[in-house]
C-alpha cells in the first residue's frame, strides 16, 4: 500500500516566445520533509523523475536542459532521503519522456513553414493540419502515456510515499480507477503546500 500521495507543484519556468526567462524555484514543503523523516530506513519513496532527467540530452542534435527548478525540488527529496537511507524510486519512464520531447522537436519545421506562410498572407490547410496532429501527439504523450508508465512503476515498486506533480494527483481524488485497476491503495492523499522562495537548504 501506498502510505501518502503527495500531489505537489515541483516549480517552473517562465518563458516568452520559447526562451526560458526565469525559474520559479519551489521547495519541497515542510511538512512533505518531516513526513518523510518519519519513514524508516530503508523505506521506498517514489519520486516524478529520473536520473537522467537532471542532466542535459541530446535530441535531433541539439542539446535540452531541463528548469533548474525541477532540477531544485528533485533534488531536495533525495538528498534528504540519501540522509535519511530511504531508498529513491524513479517512477518517471525516461525512454517515454524522451520519445515526447522528440515529438516536440518535430514541431519546429512546422512552425517555421507557419510563421512564413502567415507573413506572405496565407497558410496551407494541409501545414494546419498537420501541426494539430503533431501537437495533439505531444500532449497526449505528457498527459497520458506517461502518467500510465508512472502508475505501472508505483503498482510495481510500492514505494510508501509516492511523490508527483498535482497533475496527476488532483484527478484521483475524484476517480481513483488508474490506481485501483493496478491494485494500489492509498493510505492518505495530501496536497504540499507551497513555499516561494525556497525556505531551506541552499
Amino acid at each position: 500500500m501506498v502510505e501518502r500521495l503527495y500531489g505537489v507543484m515541483h516549480g517552473s519556468a517562465t518563458e516568452f516566445g520559447g526562451v526560458r526567462l526565469l525559474d520559479n524555484l519551489v521547495a519541497p514543503s515542510k511538512g512533505l520533509m518531516r513526513d518523510l523523516l518519519t519513514l524508516s530506513p530503508g523505506a521506498r519513496v517514489g519520486i516524478e523523475t529520473s536520473p537522467e532527467l537532471g542532466r542535459p540530452l541530446e535530441i535531433q542534435g541539439e542539446t535540452v536542459d531541463f528548469a533548474e527548478s525541477n532540477k531544485f525540488y528533485w533534488d531536495r527529496i533525495q538528498r534528504l532521503c540519501k540522509r535519511r537511507g530511504l531508498e529513491v524510486v524513479y517512477l518517471e519512464d525516461f525512454e517515454t519522456y524522451k520519445k515526447y520531447l522528440e515529438k516536440v522537436f518535430e514541431m519546429r519545421p512546422l512552425n517555421e513553414a507557419l510563421e512564413s506562410e502567415f507573413r506572405t498572407g496565407g497558410v496551407p490547410e494541409r501545414v494546419m493540419q498537420q501541426m494539430h496532429r503533431v501537437q495533439t501527439e505531444a500532449e497526449y504523450m505528457f498527459l497520458f502515456e506517461r502518467e500510465e508508465k508512472i502508475f505501472d512503476r508505483i503498482a510495481e515498486t510500492q514505494p510508501a510515499i509516492a511523490i508527483l506533480g498535482r497533475g496527476h494527483t488532483d484527478p484521483l481524488l475524484l476517480n481513483s480507477e488508474a490506481l485501483t485497476c493496478r491494485g494500489i491503495s492509498v493510505g492518505e492523499h495530501k496536497a504540499e503546500e507551497l513555499f516561494f522562495p525556497p525556505w531551506h537548504w541552499d
